[in-house]
């Protein structure tokens, strides 16, 4: 606790809420967060959501948003992510995100984004907050906020599923290869700090340099030495 208040202190970046910070409890994290979001945030464009073992290319995300923008193609009451669609209920026990049927009868769920990373619309934030108060509990957070309570208020799911890299082997090629660094936005990385720092470092270079053929020559030659 000492940590904490010491982390407060230091950068007042701790948004705390009275529960235990649980995977169990997830969901009510999601739903803290939203609501801080909705309080605090209002002058936001968008909303990223993403977890502590992804790498995102922010540059890349930036340019992606301001696309749309700029085309006229901003929507709201619109989710960008992952989605999957009329995915099984997880009835095995060994499985960690196992579900009986008293805690969720049916036997589908509703199309729900991949929680590694999702982005909302502005004005989600508050109404997913607010239909979360009526919207019965269940604990696996991304089914539950992109999924059942998204359903609720009839979001719209745009799939960028292209945009992710989520095979642990495969991230560090796609983030550092130059055919494919402009359509690597989120990676999953389990463990490896070593390596979100070395791809963090080429995709920093890769924007300050991004107008030059010099580097761009570098790139493609620097790809053949993988860690």
């Amino acid at each position: 606790m000492q940590a904490v208040k010491f982390e407060n202190d230091l950068y007042q970046d701790i948004v705390q809420e009275d529960f235990l910070d649980s995977y169990r409890n997830l969901t009510h994290k999601a739903v803290m967060a939203l609501k801080w979001i909705s309080t605090y945030c209002s002058q936001a464009s968008y909303i990223l959501k993403t977890d502590d073992d992804m790498i995102v290319n922010t540059f890349m995300l930036l340019k992606h948003l301001k696309f749309r923008d700029s085309y006229q193609m901003k929507q709201n009451n619109s989710i960008f992510c992952r989605v999957y669609e009329s995915m099984d209920v997880f009835r095995d026990k060994n499985i960690k995100w196992y579900l009986s049927e008293k805690e969720y009868p049916p036997k589908k769920f509703p199309p729900f984004c991949s929680g590694s990373a999702f982005i909302l619309t502005n004005d989600l934030a508050k109404t997913i907050y607010n239909t979360s108060l009526y919207v019965p509990f269940l604990w696996i957070d991304d089914i539950y906020i992109t999924g059942l309570v998204a359903q609720a208020v009839n979001v719209t799911f745009n799939q960028i599923k292209y945009l992710y890299t989520m095979n642990d082997e495969l991230v560090y090629v796609r983030f550092t290869a130059l055919q494919s660094f402009y359509t690597a936005m989120f990676g999953h990385l389990s463990n490896s700090l070593s390596i979100k720092r070395k791809i963090w470092r080429h995709i920093l270079t890769m924007h300050t340099h991004r107008n030059s053929e010099q580097y761009k020559a570098m790139a493609l030659d620097g790809n053949k030495n993988r860690p």
